[in-house]
Protein backbone atom coordinates (compact mmCIF):
# COMPACT_ATOMS: atom_id res chain seq x y z
CA UNK A 1 0.00 0.00 0.00
CA UNK A 2 1.30 3.39 -0.83
CA UNK A 3 -0.95 6.80 0.42
CA UNK A 4 0.32 10.22 -1.03
CA UNK A 5 -1.20 13.64 -0.53
CA UNK A 6 -2.78 15.56 -3.15
CA UNK A 7 -3.38 19.37 -3.99
CA UNK A 8 -6.27 20.66 -6.00
CA UNK A 9 -3.92 22.59 -7.98
CA UNK A 10 -1.09 21.72 -10.28
CA UNK A 11 -0.45 18.49 -11.15
CA UNK A 12 0.55 16.04 -8.45
CA UNK A 13 2.96 13.22 -9.57
CA UNK A 14 4.13 10.15 -7.56
CA UNK A 15 5.87 6.70 -8.74
CA UNK A 16 5.06 3.87 -7.18
CA UNK A 17 7.07 -0.05 -7.16
CA UNK A 18 5.62 -2.90 -8.88
CA UNK A 19 4.48 -4.39 -6.04
CA UNK A 20 2.27 -2.05 -4.70
CA UNK A 21 -1.12 -3.46 -5.09
CA UNK A 22 -3.43 -0.35 -3.40
CA UNK A 23 -2.59 3.65 -3.73
CA UNK A 24 -4.38 5.83 -1.59
CA UNK A 25 -4.99 9.16 -2.66
CA UNK A 26 -5.25 12.03 0.12
CA UNK A 27 -7.15 14.80 -1.69
CA UNK A 28 -6.44 17.45 0.42
CA UNK A 29 -9.07 20.99 -0.13
CA UNK A 30 -12.01 22.23 2.02
CA UNK A 31 -14.94 20.22 2.61
CA UNK A 32 -16.34 21.70 5.30
CA UNK A 33 -20.18 21.20 5.16
CA UNK A 34 -20.20 18.21 2.82
CA UNK A 35 -21.97 15.24 3.50
CA UNK A 36 -21.41 13.16 0.71
CA UNK A 37 -19.27 13.38 -2.78
CA UNK A 38 -19.42 11.71 -5.82
CA UNK A 39 -15.14 11.53 -7.38
CA UNK A 40 -15.56 11.56 -10.97
CA UNK A 41 -12.01 9.55 -12.61
CA UNK A 42 -11.31 10.98 -16.18
CA UNK A 43 -8.98 8.81 -18.04
CA UNK A 44 -7.93 8.74 -21.48
CA UNK A 45 -7.61 4.79 -21.37
CA UNK A 46 -10.59 4.00 -19.91
CA UNK A 47 -13.15 7.46 -20.01
CA UNK A 48 -15.09 8.64 -16.68
CA UNK A 49 -15.78 6.33 -14.06
CA UNK A 50 -17.36 7.14 -10.76
CA UNK A 51 -17.75 6.39 -7.20
CA UNK A 52 -20.96 7.79 -5.72
CA UNK A 53 -22.27 8.49 -2.16
CA UNK A 54 -18.82 8.61 -0.61
CA UNK A 55 -19.36 9.85 3.05
CA UNK A 56 -16.85 12.72 3.80
CA UNK A 57 -15.47 12.26 7.26
CA UNK A 58 -13.02 14.86 7.49
CA UNK A 59 -13.47 18.85 6.54
CA UNK A 60 -9.68 18.88 5.00
CA UNK A 61 -9.39 15.90 3.52
CA UNK A 62 -11.00 12.39 1.18
CA UNK A 63 -9.47 9.76 1.20
CA UNK A 64 -9.48 7.85 -2.67
CA UNK A 65 -8.18 4.32 -3.03
CA UNK A 66 -7.51 2.97 -6.44
CA UNK A 67 -6.46 -0.68 -6.55
CA UNK A 68 -3.64 -2.41 -9.04
CA UNK A 69 -5.90 -2.44 -11.55
CA UNK A 70 -6.78 0.93 -12.10
CA UNK A 71 -3.33 2.70 -12.03
CA UNK A 72 -1.22 0.16 -14.17
CA UNK A 73 0.25 2.91 -16.48
CA UNK A 74 0.17 1.16 -20.10
CA UNK A 75 3.29 3.00 -21.77
CA UNK A 76 4.68 6.63 -19.51
CA UNK A 77 2.66 8.06 -17.17
CA UNK A 78 -0.72 7.54 -16.39
CA UNK A 79 -2.71 10.91 -15.93
CA UNK A 80 -6.05 10.92 -14.57
CA UNK A 81 -8.53 14.05 -13.53
CA UNK A 82 -9.73 13.43 -10.41
CA UNK A 83 -12.99 15.33 -10.06
CA UNK A 84 -15.28 15.65 -6.25
CA UNK A 85 -18.78 16.88 -6.47
CA UNK A 86 -20.84 17.96 -4.26
CA UNK A 87 -23.43 14.65 -4.33
CA UNK A 88 -26.35 16.67 -2.35
CA UNK A 89 -25.99 19.78 -4.88
CA UNK A 90 -28.61 18.96 -7.68
CA UNK A 91 -26.52 21.10 -9.90
CA UNK A 92 -23.55 18.63 -9.27
CA UNK A 93 -21.06 21.42 -8.07
CA UNK A 94 -17.16 20.78 -8.49
CA UNK A 95 -15.91 21.09 -5.00
CA UNK A 96 -12.28 20.22 -6.24
CA UNK A 97 -10.51 18.89 -9.02
CA UNK A 98 -6.70 17.19 -9.20
CA UNK A 99 -4.52 16.08 -11.75
CA UNK A 100 -2.48 12.75 -11.00
CA UNK A 101 0.49 11.64 -13.30
CA UNK A 102 1.43 8.16 -11.83
CA UNK A 103 4.64 6.58 -12.98
CA UNK A 104 5.67 3.20 -12.91
CA UNK A 105 5.68 0.60 -11.94
CA UNK A 106 9.61 1.05 -10.66
CA UNK A 107 11.73 -1.89 -10.00
CA UNK A 108 10.80 -3.26 -6.65
CA UNK A 109 13.47 -2.70 -3.88
CA UNK A 110 15.73 -4.82 -3.00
Amino acid sequence: MLARASQPRGVNETSFDSDVDLLIARARGDFTGLRRIDVEFHTAYAGLGVERDVPVASAGEVLVACTRHHFRAPAGPLETLLRIVDADDPGRRVVAQYRLRMRGAIEPRA
